[in-house]
């Protein structure tokens, strides 16, 4: 591990440099580093924020891909027990179903 110590002055530096091999660090240059860190935390903190939001949309997302399926489901149920189908009927509903097949296979399951 590096140790580092404060010089306070340009003299101190000027020594430090004459004594030792150590690396060193003024008060100017642990300002500036102190003020990199505040700026990644605050960069993270606000990264945390917005991945919040963007997993509660996937959340609603799932929750509505979800009912969508089940509504597509209930349509196949009305149009089986109809007497009469068209083929395009048949096909229109086998579009969307198969749509809605892709859908569920690239939004995630809601956790329970």
């Amino acid at each position: 591990m590096t140790r580092y110590t404060i010089l306070r002055s340009p003299k101190d530096v000027e020594n430090q440099q004459r004594r030792s091999c150590w690396p060193f660090v003024t008060r100017k240059d642990l300002a500036r580093i102190e003020k990199k860190l505040d700026k990644i935390m605050a960069t993270q903190e606000e990264l945390v924020v917005q991945l919040n939001g963007v997993k509660l949309v996937l959340d609603k997302i799932a929750v509505e891909e979800t009912s969508l399926l089940t509504k597509i489901e209930e349509l196949k149920l009305i149009i089986i027990g109809m007497e009469t189908v068209t083929p395009e009927l048949s096909a229109a509903v086998q579009a969307v179903s198969d749509q809605a097949g892709v859908l569920d296979a690239i939004v995630p399951d809601v956790a329970p």
